[in-house]
């Protein structure tokens, strides 16, 4: 019995991605059956008791979801999809996400290692905090507020409050502090997450974690690999696409060294959210020339001029690129102490660019990078991750390739609310991910 529910409690989580798919779906047909359907629960509350949290941070204001339905949650997350008046008082207070600054001042900041995060704790709390700062547009050397970066922001946060963190890979979201100029220009937007209970230790990042620890079992490194693609996932149905997933914004809280053994690495979460971009807004084709983010760039979005929009597939490529560096166990990136600058591993053979302007104006190099990492997923990972793990991988890095037999041609996955790719990373990723049992 005990394996039959770990089964299907696995299935659930499997199929959860395609159940937020529906918050895309731009037809009316979907709100009639969220209301039918409270309308025939209306002998119980609507929105069920939900624990206190903050508008400021002292524990007065505003709601956090806890405990409820996973049709209230769809309620909820439409409200925001949709744009819609919220006439509900209750539904209006949980959708509320602006904080106080007054509430950090006080705070204890603690940087985590190789990431823009931040990990605070307030005084008299037990309770720790994660803070991602996500600056303003700088353009020409000058920080340009456009109402698309404050709204792109604000909508991410308040669907980011309604997931269970544990379900998406995705930390909740507390609520937002804007940091403005002494000329009140917007220059900053603080993004709040509360970490789950169950996470007590401070995180670490994937990256450091892959520097500092041997090569972990194959059952650690496929669960992990598991939790950052559902993370994926739930963020594109969240109607974002993140543009930078890479190790450095994989947080990982490792298991309670006072708790009982447990053969994983521990919880993990998808962060780094400073260039994230709503999935159908135009997008700006601007990159940088930093290797150690163009690696996990498809050839497409490197350097400083990118190519092509960006789309959900570039973010299933560098899901791929982290993939196959957990199943490979060797950090393609490398922070040596003393140095300012990280610099590629010599291992592996990938060509690491000699000037901050070759890799802009060559794509070969970008192509070159490209071959030897499908080169490395076909040759390396079958022996160490197994078949099922490597054609996941090799999925995830030719979703673009023309002819490619996972995905299909981009075209084919073109439709109104971007539901397509979404059902196919389900089935080609996820379940693929899921099937592995070590």
């Amino acid at each position: 019995m005990e394996r039959l529910m770990a089964d299907l409690d696995s299935w659930q989580k499997v199929f959860d991605p395609t159940w937020f798919l529906i918050i895309r779906i731009s037809n009316p047909l979907i709100d009639s059956g969220i209301r039918e359907w409270q309308t025939q629960t209306a002998v119980q509350p609507p929105h069920p008791p939900l624990s206190r949290a903050a508008s400021s941070f002292d524990g007065s204001g505003s709601t956090v979801v806890a405990n409820c339905s996973p049709v209230d949650t769809l309620s909820r997350l439409r409200h925001i999809q949709l744009g819609a008046d919220v006439a509900d008082a209750q539904t209006a207070s949980d959708l509320s996400i602006n904080l106080d600054s007054s509430g950090l001042e006080d705070a204890t900041n603690v940087p985590i290692l190789y990431t823009t995060s931040r990990v605070i704790q307030r005084p008299r709390s037990t309770k720790l905090l994660v803070v991602e700062t996500v600056p303003a547009p700088v353009v020409a050397g000058e920080v340009r507020t456009n109402p698309t970066f404050k709204l792109n922001v604000e909508n991410l946060a308040r669907k980011l409050k309604q997931l269970e963190p544990g379900t998406s890979g995705l930390l909740r979201c507390y609520g937002t502090v804007k940091r403005r100029s002494a000329q009140k220009r917007l220059l900053a937007i603080d993004m709040i997450f509360r970490t789950p209970d169950e996470c007590q230790t401070t995180p670490c990042t994937l990256r450091q974690i892959m520097m500092e620890r041997s090569a972990p079992s194959i059952t650690q490194i496929v669960a992990v690999a598991k939790q950052v693609a559902r993370a994926v996932s739930f963020f594109h149905a969240c109607d974002f696409v993140h543009k930078s997933i890479r190790p450095e914004n994989v947080l990982i809280f490792p298991p309670d060294p006072d708790s009982e053994p447990t053969n994983n690495l521990g919880l993990a979460f998808l962060v780094g959210y400073e260039q994230l971009r709503h999935a159908f807004f135009q997008t700006e084709l601007r990159g940088d020339s930093a290797f150690q983010r163009n690696l996990y760039r498809h050839p497409q979005r490197q350097g400083i001029r990118a190519q092509e929009r960006y789309i959900m597939q570039h973010d299933i490529y560098s899901l791929g690129v982290c993939l196959l560096e957990m199943g490979l166990w060797h950090s393609f990136v490398l922070y040596e102490k003393g140095q300012e600058q990280p610099e590629l591993s010599a291992a592996l053979g990938l060509e690491q660019p000699q000037d901050e302007t070759e890799l802009s104006n060559d794509t070969s190099i970008a192509l070159a990078n490209k071959d030897v990492l499908v080169q490395l997923a076909q040759s390396q990972l079958p022996q160490r991750l197994g078949d099922v793990y490597a054609r996941v991988v090799l999925a995830c890095l030719t979703c673009l390739d023309p002819g490619n037999q996972m995905f299909g041609d981009e075209a084919s996955l073109e439709d109104e609310d971007g539901v397509l790719v979404g059902v196919r990373f389900i089935e080609q990723i996820l379940m693929e991910l899921d099937r592995i049992y070590v």
